[in-house]
């Protein structure tokens, strides 16, 4: 769904989706990937690539009222189309404590490891936050990160995101921005860079089968959602 240029959403930088948003204190923050049917279906263990045997784990925030406003896909973001996915309140007083605490209880339950995929949908809405979640990766020494952003890479969002990605256990790409470490939308400015998404072309069953994202730098392409 791609909204019209005079859609209030897109002024106010919300989701058309408010009943879909969710406190932290009702509902978990960090959910099993098993639901996903794109990066799970079914099941949260990665069974390819160097993170193999580590369970994944997601989240998702609002739309647009956390994102660049850079971002190429302000008015056809995937997430219109997602009326029911649970977005959790980031203004929430008790986002981060809970957000904390879940997250040290997957990072003591899962010893060998375990990935989070922050912001399946929504992004990192400030540099503090961004940050954090880096000190997140330091503090827990089993904790890995997978996911992707709009920011610029010359943001301060984005400095903060490339100096993480120097580790081995942090794997955030770019979206639509080209070159190494970078998701671009097909149709985009940078839609002949890479190699086509595996699970939407039927090569792998999901991203838990696949690895490609967090398993080299290449730039990845995907059809619209």
């Amino acid at each position: 769904m791609i909204l019209t240029p005079n859609n209030p959403a897109l002024a106010q930088a919300i989701t058309i989706h408010p009943k879909s948003k969710r406190s932290p204190t009702e509902t978990r923050i960090l959910k099993s990937v098993s639901d996903n049917k794109k990066m799970g279906k079914g099941s949260n263990l990665i069974t390819k690539g160097k993170w193999s045997g580590m369970p994944m784990f997601q989240m998702s925030l609002e739309e647009r009222a956390t994102c660049s406003r850079d971002c190429q896909q302000w008015a056809s973001c995937f997430a219109n189309n997602m009326a029911f996915a649970h977005r959790i309140d980031h203004t929430h007083p008790e986002f981060i404590p809970t957000l904390d605490a879940e997250l040290s209880a997957l990072c003591h339950l899962y010893r060998h490891g375990v990935v989070v995929r922050p912001h399946v949908i929504g992004d990192y809405f400030s540099a503090e936050y961004a940050q954090w979640w880096m000190d997140q990766v330091e503090r827990h020494k089993n904790l890995h990160l997978f996911g992707f952003t709009h920011w610029a890479r010359d943001s301060d969002i984005g400095k903060i995101i490339s100096h993480a990605n120097e580790s081995d256990r942090v794997w955030i790409r770019f979206s639509d921005q080209g070159g190494e470490m970078s998701a671009n939308v097909e149709g985009g400015a940078f839609d002949n860079e890479g190699f086509q998404c595996p699970e939407q072309t039927g090569k792998t069953d999901s991203c838990l089968t696949c690895a490609a994202c967090w398993g080299g730098k290449r730039a990845v392409r995907f059809k619209r959602h």
